[in-house]
């Protein structure tokens, strides 16, 4: 196996919550005001964007050790934790990951735009950790990367 005889130790962080990989489920209110005649909201299930350009699982959107034979090189890390509820994680004032809805269904003729972070484990850019986008070098959470660091500095002890 590739993973056994090119890589010292290969890491698989892993997330069935990453909207970037996994599709999402969005309550859509179409009509912002009340109408007691019409079906006011649906739940919309956006595919991911992996999903959509791959048209497959992506490594990461779940944890995989049950359906292969892992070599002992691999190690493989629940991130979902360390994934915060955070829908701005560069502070530049909008959504990280958000979908107008105006190009899925035709009869929208206005752009609605709405977030699809809005739990713990939802951004993926939260892996990297969360920095400003005034200051960049300000780090306000290291986010999920805290596994492979941890890991290697006790590898490296």
């Amino acid at each position: 196996m590739a993973i056994d005889s090119e890589v010292e130790n290969f890491y698989s962080l892993y997330n069935p919550e990453d909207n970037m990989l996994v599709p999402e489920e969005i309550l859509f209110d179409p009509f912002p005001f009340p109408d007691p005649f019409l079906f006011d909201e649906f739940i919309v299930i956006f595919p991911s964007p992996y999903q959509s350009t791959e048209g497959d699982d992506p490594l990461g959107s779940n944890e995989i050790k049950s359906k292969i034979n892992e070599p002992s090189n691999y190690n493989e890390y629940s991130v979902l934790s360390k994934i915060k509820d955070d829908d701005d994680a560069d502070k530049d004032n909008v959504c990280d990951l958000r979908v107008n809805f105006r190009y899925y269904y035709f009869w929208i003729w206005y752009d609605y735009y709405q977030c699809t972070i809005d739990e713990i484990g939802d951004n993926h850019f939260g892996y990297m950790g969360y920095r400003s986008s005034i200051n960049p070098q300000r780090v306000s959470d290291s986010g999920a990367m805290e596994f492979v660091v941890l890991d290697w500095r006790n590898q490296n002890n």
